[in-house]
């Protein structure tokens, strides 16, 4: 495990340099890190983020005699431009593999975390936080605000920033809109969203893979003899939606399935049962393909990437 934090210091700041905005180890990146190598990192450290920064310090002091974090900046991004581009290390993890990895994580940490330096980037307004009363707020604290506080700063509010609601802030703000997108719960990184998506929010057999657990408190269910508490996260009953920044989508698998042309054509192709009001689409799979293809791009989706039906 590396324990050399200075280097990584080093590295982070050369990914997100200084300049009117904080860089990432002033942001907190580096202790975000540290904390995260010790829980649910620890494997990606041990296999790829700690053996390529130990090739980089090697590298480093091989050409130059002198520690990385000691090397001028213009020197230090040549080096690991080097070695990002390195794919021949003799190791299972390249170069361009392990520097990938940490340009994601520092990204995630300081563009992603709620109250993130990068917020006053964006024109977060510092207004729209309260002390609530308390001398020392928490730094998450947030009381209720009114959309005549925060009219003069956007123009727009998206309330909910999953498939729908994500896709139409992005459309907003790239036509220049002022866009606030607010959501509930925490940015999870994509270790601690995991892989294994027999645990998801719509089948909690085998557990969930976002929050919220049980230890946000037992669900409340309706039935036909009233309302039923229900304990057990993996109870059918359960039904916890992802609370995370961008909802089901970062649990969705890339699985955005489209219509058939058939399905457009039901009638025709299978006939109407006597007494039904089965009938034809007024449109075709030709009308809707264009808006396919664009939201699979905006969302991105697993699949042929010739684009075969």
């Amino acid at each position: 495990m590396i324990t050399d934090w200075t280097l990584v210091t080093a590295v982070v700041d050369r990914i997100v340099p200084e300049d009117e905005f904080p860089s990432a180890s002033q942001a907190g990146i580096v202790d975000q890190l540290a904390a995260d190598a010790l829980s649910h990192l620890s494997t990606l450290w041990a296999t790829s983020l700690a053996p390529g920064l130990e090739r980089l310090q090697r590298r480093a002091l091989d050409y130059t005699g002198v520690a990385f974090a000691d090397l001028d900046e213009p020197t230090q991004d040549e080096l690991l431009e080097e070695l990002a581009n390195d794919i021949d290390t003799g190791s299972a993890e390249s170069g361009e593999s392990w520097y990938a990895t940490l340009v994601r994580l520092v990204c995630e940490y300081y563009y992603g975390t709620r109250g993130a330096a990068s917020w006053k980037m964006l024109g977060y307004s510092p207004g729209l936080r309260r002390s609530s009363g308390l001398t020392n707020p928490p730094e998450d604290a947030l009381a209720t605000i009114t959309l005549a506080e925060v009219r003069e700063t956007y123009d727009i509010l998206v309330v909910g920033l999953g498939a729908g609601g994500g896709v139409a802030a992005a459309a907003l703000a790239q036509s220049g809109a002022r866009v606030l997108g607010i959501d509930r719960g925490h940015y999870l990184t994509y270790e601690q969203v995991g892989k294994e998506h027999l645990r998801n929010f719509r089948l909690s057999t085998y557990g969930h893979n976002t929050p919220p657990g049980k230890e946000a408190g037992p669900r409340v269910v309706q039935t036909t003899a009233g309302e039923v508490a229900v304990e057990n996260p993996r109870d059918p009953g359960w039904s916890a939606l992802p609370q995370t920044i961008g909802g089901g989508t970062r649990v969705y698998q890339g699985m955005a399935w489209r219509l058939l042309p058939t399905d457009f054509r039901l009638a025709t192709t299978y006939g109407t049962p006597q007494g039904s009001s089965l009938a034809d689409w007024p449109i075709g799979y030709a009308d809707v393909e264009p808006f396919y293809d664009e939201i699979e791009w905006t969302l991105g989706v697993s699949g042929d990437a010739t684009g075969a039906t």
